[in-house]
């Protein structure tokens, strides 16, 4: 399938998000069937708006604060694991879920540190992009206004969509204590003059008139901008991702950026997203298997996702397991 149809495609569905429009991904292992919302497990009158929307990479630069909460993820676990149920889909955050599991890396010696890699969606034509953002070991606050700020190279990313966090506004966290991590999961679809990008504009992103043009080599810049406790200053932390960077496919991915898709995916589904079309649980529970790694937290969200297909059936959707 072409960049130019991939794209066709994600424009028609956010607009029609409880039905999977035939040959969208055949290319990525969808069969050609239809399958409505109910065959999903999703109510017919569903008309959730969660999930943030598809945003112009051109221009444009995403931000948000460094502080997540994660009493989501006790209450979906609380919900699937204790009383057998599905949670509401507005009891469910993604950004919750992301960084309750997160791996035990070390930070940095002092101030933060900034990661990023990404590899090909396993459902379709787009690329998955983690970012992992810590703080300096240590139980003091280190860092004061931090804000993380993404841009995308508008030759290689036409429209980018960030996975939770539908709540944020950019604001500037407060105190960043030592040990803090923060994980952020992004959907690029790749440029293609052809083709316009399937835009809405978020709330969270701003037009960067007086930012200085990325680099030809980097595909994607995140940056973090915070004060260290005491100073008056701020610095900046800096990390590019290459357009060569990327994995060849996700099955070549880190275990951590694999695992981290697994849960985006388990709680878009969850939260009623508009995306939700793309995935199916059983091959959630698949590849999630596949990443676990002794992982007794990592193995806790398997349980939630292996509870949530007890509760609600879902017909196995264009994401195929590794293998299949």
């Amino acid at each position: 399938m072409t960049r130019h149809a991939f794209t066709r495609c994600i424009a028609l569905v956010a607009a029609t998000p409880l039905l999977i429009l035939s040959g969208c991904f055949n290319g990525g292992g969808y069969n050609g069937s239809v399958a409505t919302g109910v065959e999903l497990g999703i109510p017919s009158d569903s008309a959730s708006t969660s999930g943030n929307p598809f945003v112009a990479a051109d221009g444009a630069v995403a931000s948000l604060g460094l502080s997540v909460s994660l009493r989501s993820h006790a209450t979906v676990r609380h919900a699937l694991l204790t009383e057998a149920r599905l949670p509401a889909p507005d009891e469910v955050a993604v950004e919750g879920l992301l960084n309750a599991v997160i791996e035990a890396d070390e930070g940095p010696p002092d101030g933060i540190s900034v990661a990023i890699e990404a590899a090909p969606a396993p459902f379709g034509g787009a690329t998955i992009a983690r970012v992992v953002v810590r703080a300096a070991d240590g139980a003091d606050v280190v860092a004061e206004d931090a804000q993380l700020t993404v841009r995308f190279h508008p030759r290689y990313v036409a429209a980018y969509r960030l996975f939770g966090h539908t709540d944020t506004t950019g604001e500037l966290s407060g105190e960043v204590v030592g040990g803090q991590s923060m994980v952020t999961v992004w959907e690029l679809v790749a440029a293609d003059d052809s083709a316009p990008a399937p835009v809405v504009e978020s709330t969270n992103t701003v037009t960067a008139d007086t930012a200085q043009p990325l680099s030809d080599a980097a595909l994607m810049e995140v940056s973090v901008r915070y004060r260290p406790v005491g100073a008056e200053r701020s610095e900046v932390v800096v990390a590019t991702l290459r357009p060569d960077a990327v994995a060849p496919s996700m099955d070549d991915a880190s275990a951590a950026l694999q695992f981290s898709l697994t849960v985006a995916a388990f709680a878009e589904i969850l939260a009623e997203s508009p995306y939700r079309w793309r995935y199916g649980l059983a091959a959630i529970e698949a590849r999630m298997a596949q990443t676990v790694n002794g992982d007794p937290r990592r193995a806790d969200m398997l349980a939630m996702v292996r509870a949530a297909i007890d509760l609600m059936p879902v017909v196995e959707q264009p994401w195929q397991p590794a293998g299949s």
